[in-house]
């Protein structure tokens, strides 16, 4: 039945046995996954295998296979690496992964499923760059751009800000009540921390807060 259900799963399942080197199991996703049938694959060897892994990963996963067959020492559970399939994409794995023992405590396989997860890392990459290009165009805008959480917290603040408030977004954040620099009375400022929430109700409100050196603006 195990066999059954790890024949018919998208992961790639495989059971590599630390003694001989070479996989005692892999499970038929591995040609959908990398496009090598298993006879191709185990022909491959050790060698050539850990050579179609991303130059900037192979190093950090040959210490981690290295610390396991030299050592006893743990396995890392889950790792995450490119490797070049059959057409020559580099794709992106996750492989989630157990080391198996004797009863003397050595290692002498490692179990464990692949995912390929190279959309999630595109998506990602996608979205760090869409924050980027978002923080280089908030930083550099020639308006006051800033925001605080309910409890007061700087969270945002750019360089229109720095120069108009003369302030550091550390130096708002090192000081017990950020916002009582600019709102000094009591009473505005528990109005100004009420003001805010966690979603935008898109009304707009006038403040006049102060800056470093004691001046009033309207915002």
């Amino acid at each position: 039945v195990l066999r059954h259900v790890l024949n018919n799963v998208r992961d790639m399942a495989y059971s590599l046995n630390l003694q001989t080197g070479t996989y005692d199991y892999l499970s038929p996703s591995l040609k959908e996954m990398t496009g090598f049938e298993r006879d191709e694959f185990v022909a491959l060897g050790a060698e050539r295998i850990a050579l179609r892994f991303h130059p900037e990963d192979r190093e950090q996963y040959e210490a981690h296979f290295n610390q396991i067959t030299v050592q006893t020492g743990n396995l890392i559970p889950v790792i995450e690496y490119r490797w070049k399939n059959k057409n020559g994409e580099f794709r992106w794995y996750s492989d989630n992964r157990t080391l198996i023992r004797d009863k003397n405590g050595t290692p002498i396989a490692i179990t464990g499923s692949v995912r390929d997860i190279t959309d999630r890392k595109r998506a990602e990459e996608s979205l760090r760059q869409n924050e980027e290009r978002f923080r280089t165009i908030c930083e550099n805008a020639p308006v006051l751009i800033n925001s605080f959480d309910c409890e007061g917290h700087c969270l945002l603040w750019n360089r229109q800000c720095q120069e108009t408030f003369g302030w550091t977004q550390d130096e708002l954040n090192a000081h017990e009540n950020p916002l009582s620099l600019f709102y000094p009375d009591p009473a505005t400022c528990e109005k100004v921390v009420q003001s805010i929430a966690d979603e935008p109700d898109g009304r707009f409100r006038e403040w006049h807060p102060q800056t470093r050196d004691g001046r009033v603006l309207t915002t």
